[in-house]
C-alpha cells in the first residue's frame, strides 16, 4: 500500500545521527504522525525541537517490551536506522555488538511490528532498513576485510529475517545502502568518522543511487536521512534494496533525487562507476596495498558503521 499524508511513522534509533537527520526531514514536511524512538526517551526528548510535534517512546532493540510494542502499534511505516562499528570499540559496550544490533536487533523491531499490528496487518505498508553497502559483496574484497567481526553477516541475516516477514506478512520493504557515512552531526557516538569529521562534504554533494549493491563509495548522513525520507513514498523503492553514494559536484535536489529513483539507470546496473582516483582513500589504498596489516588497518576505518 502506499504510504499517504496522516500515516504514523515511528524512526527506531532517532537519537542515532541518521536517524536524527531522518526524524527531522520526515516531521518538516508536515504531512505524517511523527514518532521517535530511542533507548532514552529523556534524551530523544532533548535532541528535537518542540515545533516539531514528535511523539516519543522509550524502547532497546535488543530487549523489545512495552515501550517498544506501543511505539509501533497503528505505526504504518518503519524507519530502522540503528547500528554500531564494524570492529570492537567502545561502542560495542553493553552488548552493542553486530550480532545484538544489527541481527536479533532488526528481528526484534520486525517482529514487534508485526506483533503489535496482529489485528490490523493491512495497515503496515513499509519497513525501511538503513543497512550498508558490501553485504552482498562480503566474500569479496574489500569487504571480506571489513566482515572479519561479523558485522555484514549480521546485517544480512537482519535483512534476510525483513524480506522473509514482508513477503509472509504483505507489507513493503526498502533497505538502503549507504558507503562509510561521514559529515554531522558529530556527537553522541564513538565513530571514527565522527571523531574525524572528514572535512569534505562542501565539495562532494552530488548523489549516486542505483539498485542492489554495487556501487562503491561514501556517504554523507544528510544525504542517507535524505534518501531515506524520499525513498519511502516511492513505489520504485518498493521491495528492493540499492547503494547510495555521494560524489563530486553541487548537491542533488529533491526533484532529480526523485528523478534519479526513477530513471532507467536506477534498475539496469548501467550507472557509471566511479574512477578509482575518485573512490574513498579506504578503498583505493586497500586495493593498493595487498599486506594484511595495512589491509586491517584499512578496514578499520572503512567499517565505521553506526549511524
Amino acid at each position: 500500500a502506499a504510504v499517504q499524508d496522516g500515516d504514523a511513522i515511528a524512526v527506531v534509533g532517532c537519537t542515532g545521527n541518521v536517524g536524527r537527520l531522518a526524524t527531522i526531514r520526515l516531521a518538516s514536511m508536515g504531512k505524517y504522525e511523527m514518532r521517535g524512538v530511542a533507548r532514552s526517551k529523556e534524551k530523544a526528548e532533548g535532541c528535537f525541537d518542540e515545533k516539531l510535534g514528535l511523539s516519543f517512546f522509550e524502547g532497546d532493540t535488543r530487549s523489545p517490551g512495552a515501550g517498544l510494542t506501543e511505539a509501533l502499534a497503528g505505526a504504518s511505516v518503519v524507519v530502522m536506522t540503528t547500528g554500531t562499528t564494524a570492529f570492537p570499540t567502545k561502542a560495542w559496550e553493553g552488548d552493542n555488538t553486530p550480532e545484538e544490533v544489527d541481527n536479533k536487533g532488526v528481528r526484534n523491531v520486525v517482529d514487534a511490528w508485526i506483533a503489535a499490528n496482529a489485528g490490523a496487518p493491512a495497515a503496515m505498508k513499509r519497513f525501511v532498513l538503513m543497512s550498508s553497502v558490501g553485504v552482498t559483496r562480503r566474500k569479496e574484497f574489500p569487504f571480506v576485510i571489513l566482515n572479519l567481526a561479523g558485522v555484514l553477516d549480521a546485517k544480512a541475516a537482519g535483512e534476510d529475517h525483513l524480506k522473509a516477514k514482508a513477503e509472509e506478512v504483505g507489507f513493503d520493504y526498502t533497505i538502503v545502502r549507504p558507503g562509510q557515512l561521514f559529515g554531522g552531526p558529530y556527537d553522541n557516538n564513538y565513530y571514527l568518522g565522527t571523531l574525524f569529521q572528514l572535512d569534505k562534504d562542501a565539495g562532494v554533494q552530488n548523489v549516486a543511487v542505483e539498485a542492489g549493491d554495487r556501487l562503491l563509495g561514501d556517504t554523507l548522513r544528510s544525504t542517507t536521512a535524505e534518501v531515506i525520507a524520499t525513498s519511502l513514498g516511492l513505489d520504485e523503492t518498493k521491495n528492493t534494496d540499492f547503494t547510495v553514494v555521494n560524489r563530486k559536484g553541487p548537491a542533488t535536489s529533491e526533484a532529480d533525487l526523485q528523478a534519479l529513483f526513477r530513471s532507467e539507470t536506477f534498475f539496469s546496473g548501467e550507472l557509471e562507476q566511479v574512477a578509482d582516483t575518485e573512490l574513498p582513500p579506504a578503498t583505493t589504498i586497500g586495493a593498493a596495498a595487498g599486506a594484511l596489516a595495512g589491509a586491517v588497518a584499512i578496514a578499520a576505518v572503512l567499517g565505521v558503521f553506526g549511524s
